[in-house]
C-alpha cells in the first residue's frame, strides 16, 4: 500500500544485460547449467500452480520434468549439476516444515534421500564424490556437514554453525555464511578442516548466496540485494559490485564472465484515458513523455528522477527523458543508526511544485516489522540532504502542497507503542525548518486541491473527507468506502477508482469522476486491475495511472555484471 500513489524506478546499467532464459508461463526459478553446457535444470511452477524441476537443452529445446513432487507432497527446488554431470542434487520441502537433499542419477531413476537440511542450495566437491549443505540438527540451527554423494551417508560436521556452504574451485577451501559474517576453512585432501574458520567479511547484513570465481581467487556473495566481490585471503575488502536489480539472486557463474540468476520483476504498465472522449478513451503509453505531474518528472517535463542500484547501494539519480545525460543526484541512501541498524529502502515522493525540491522517504530494509519511515529533501540541483520530521516515528504517504512550502503526511507509530490505538493524525511538515504541524484530523493519502485550500484523505474505512488547511472541522464526503486509495486531483473533480465488491472474482475497478461541491460520483470506464498510482496532465485531458502486477520470478542471463 505505501507506493500507492509514487513510482519507484530501478535502472539497469547500460553495461549489464539481462536477458530472460525461458518462455514459459508463471514463474521460472533457480536454474542450473550442466558443466558441459549443454543442460539447463530450473524450477518451474506452471499456471496451474504445480513445481517441479525441469531440465532442457540450453541452446533450446523441449522442456522435461526431472522432479515433481513425491508421495509425501514434497515439492522440489534447487537442483545442482554434479562436476561430472551424472547426477543431480535437490532439496524438496515438506509441509511440516521440513526440508531434505536428495540426489538423483541424471538419466532418471531412483531418488536418494540424504536427510534433513536447512534451505540453502548443496555443493559439489570438484571429484563428485561429496555434497556439501548444512544439516538442521533443530529449528534455525544450521551447520555445515558433509555427505557422501555415493552412499547418502553423513560423513562429518565441518563447523558449528552456517549455511550456504560451498567448495573452492580445488576443494581445498570453503567458504560459507554465518549470519552476518563470511567464513573461510581450509580443508585437507579428505576435506577435513585443518584448523578453525576464519573471518572474511562483517557485513550490516544476513550473507547469502555465496559463491566461487572458476580461478577460485575470489568470492561473491550477496547482502540484501547488493553484490560484492572480495579476493579469498584474510585482510581482503570487499567491493560492491553495480547490479542492474536489487531483485536478483545469483546462482551459478558461467565460464565467459556471464552469471545464471533468479530475477524477481514486477512488469508494470503506463496507461492513460482520454478524459475529453466520451467514453475516455483508454490506451497504454509506450514511449511515455515526461509528463508535468509525474512523481519522478521535474514540473517543466526536462527531468526525470529514478532510483538505481547500479553502484551497488540505492542513489537518487537524474537523466533527460529520454535516459540519456544520467547523473547521481544522492550517491548513497542514508541507513539507520538505532534501532535496526542497516542500508534503507528509499521512495520517490517527488518533485516540488517549483521544482526546487525532490521529496523521498526511507524504509528500514529488513521487513515489515520495523514500521520506521523517514522523509528527506534533497536540492533538485544538487546539495545537502536534509531529514524533515525528525520528532515522528514514521510518517507515511507524504505529498506536496501547491505552493512547495510543505509536505503533508500521515504520523505512524511503533508497534510496540498501543498509546495512540489506530490513529494517524494528518501533518504538515515545513520544508525550511522541518517542524511538524497537527491538521487535526486522522487519515491516509493526502492530497491537496488544486487551489491549495482543502486537504483531500481517506479514513481507514476508505471514506473520502477534506479538512480546509487554514483550519476547521472535517467535511465526509463518499460514506460508503469502497474507492480505492489511488487518486489525482484536478481544478474541479477528482479522479478516484471504486474497488470491485468483495465477493467479487475479478479485479474490475470503475474511474470514477468525483465532484466535491455536488457529492455525485459518475463512473466513467472499467479497468481490469487495480492501479498503482495516477496524476493529471497539465491540461488536465489525460489521467495517466500505472499498472503493476505482483512480483514474478524469472530464469535470467546476466552478462557483463563481473
Amino acid at each position: 500500500m505505501l507506493a500507492a500513489c509514487v513510482v519507484f524506478l530501478v535502472v539497469a546499467s547500460a553495461q549489464t544485460q539481462v536477458t530472460a532464459l525461458l518462455n514459459l508461463d508463471r514463474e521460472t526459478e533457480e536454474p542450473s547449467l550442466s558443466l558441459d553446457g549443454k543442460t539447463l535444470a530450473f524450477v518451474w511452477c506452471k499456471p496451474d500452480y504445480s513445481c517441479g524441476i525441469y531440465t532442457r537443452p540450453f541452446a533450446g529445446g523441449p522442456v522435461t520434468l526431472f522432479a515433481g513432487k513425491d508421495g509425501h507432497e514434497g515439492s522440489a527446488y534447487s537442483p545442482r549439476w554434479s562436476p561430472d554431470g551424472n547426477m543431480v542434487a535437490f532439496n524438496r520441502f515438506y509441509s511440516h516444515w521440513e526440508t531434505h537433499l536428495f540426489t538423483r542419477n541424471a538419466s532418471g531413476g531412483e531418488e536418494r534421500d540424504l536427510g534433513n537440511v536447512c534451505l540453502g542450495q548443496a555443493s559439489w566437491s570438484p571429484d563428485s564424490r561429496f555434497l556439501l549443505t548444512s544439516r538442521e540438527t533443530k529449528p534455525e540451527d544450521c551447520r555445515p556437514t558433509l555427505y557422501s554423494a555415493i552412499t547418502g551417508q553423513r560423513i562429518r560436521q565441518l563447523a558449528q554453525t552456517g549455511d550456504s556452504a560451498t567448495f573452492s574451485p580445488d576443494g581445498r577451501t570453503l567458504a560459507y555464511a554465518d549470519g552476518k559474517t563470511l567464513k573461510l576453512l581450509h580443508l585437507d585432501t579428505e576435506y577435513r578442516p585443518t584448523g578453525p574458520a576464519a573471518i572474511l567479511v562483517r557485513d550490516p547484513n544476513v550473507i547469502r548466496e555465496v559463491l566461487w570465481t572458476l580461478d577460485g581467487k575470489q568470492i561473491i556473495y550477496q547482502a540484501m540485494g547488493d553484490v560484492y566481490r572480495i579476493a579469498a585471503h584474510p585482510g581482503a575488502r570487499p567491493q560492491a559490485i553495480p547490479a542492474p536489480s536489487d531483485q536478483l539472486a545469483i546462482s551459478q557463474l558461467l565460464t565467459d564472465g556471464s552469471a545464471l540468476a533468479t530475477e524477481t520483476t514486477q512488469i508494470g504498465a503506463l496507461w492513460r484515458a482520454d478524459l475529453s472522449s466520451t467514453p475516455p478513451k483508454i490506451e497504454t503509453v509506450t514511449n511515455p513523455v515526461c509528463t508535468p505531474g509525474a512523481p519522478d518528472c521535474s514540473p517543466d517535463g526536462k527531468t526525470r528522477a529514478f532510483i538505481t542500484t547500479r553502484t551497488g547501494k540505492s542513489g537518487i539519480w537524474l537523466a533527460n527523458p529520454d535516459g540519456t545525460n544520467e547523473r547521481p543526484l544522492v550517491k548513497s541512501i542514508p541507513g539507520f543508526t538505532t534501532g535496526w541498524k542497516g542500508d534503507g529502502v528509499p521512495n520517490l515522493v517527488g518533485w516540488s511544485p517549483d521544482g526546487r525540491w525532490i521529496a523521498f522517504t526511507v524504509f528500514p530494509a529488513h521487513g515489515n516489522a520495523d514500521l520506521r519511515s523517514y522523509l528527506y529533501v534533497v536540492p533538485s540541483f544538487g546539495g545537502v540532504l536534509r531529514r524533515l520530521a525528525k520528532e515522528a516515528y514514521a510518517l507515511y504517504n507524504a505529498s506536496w502542497s501547491r505552493d512547495s512550502k510543505s509536505l503533508y503526511g500521515e504520523q505512524g507509530w511503533s508497534s510496540h507503542d498501543q498509546s495512540h490505538g489506530v490513529e494517524s493524525p494528518i501533518m504538515r511538515v515545513d520544508v525550511a525548518d522541518g517542524e511538524m504541524t497537527p491538521l487535526g484530523a486522522d487519515g491516509i493519502w493526502p492530497l491537496m486541491s488544486s487551489d491549495g485550500k482543502y486537504l483531500y484523505f481517506f479514513d481507514r474505512f476508505r471514506k473520502l473527507s477534506r479538512i480546509p488547511i487554514s483550519g476547521g472541522s472535517e467535511e465526509r464526503f463518499w460514506d460508503q468506502g469502497n474507492f480505492d486509495s489511488t487518486c489525482a486531483i484536478g481544478s474541479r473533480y477528482l479522479y478516484l477508482f471504486q474497488e470491485p465488491p468483495r465477493d467479487s472474482p475479478d479485479q474490475v475497478r470503475g474511474i470514477v469522476r468525483f465532484d466535491p461541491e455536488s457529492k455525485t460520483a459518475t463512473t466513467l470506464a472499467e479497468i481490469p486491475f487495480r492501479p498503482r498510482f495516477a496524476y493529471l496532465s497539465p491540461d488536465e485531458r489525460y489521467l495517466y495511472f500505472g499498472q503493476q502486477e505482483d512480483p514474478k520470478q524469472r530464469v535470467v542471463l546476466v552478462n557483463g555484471l563481473f
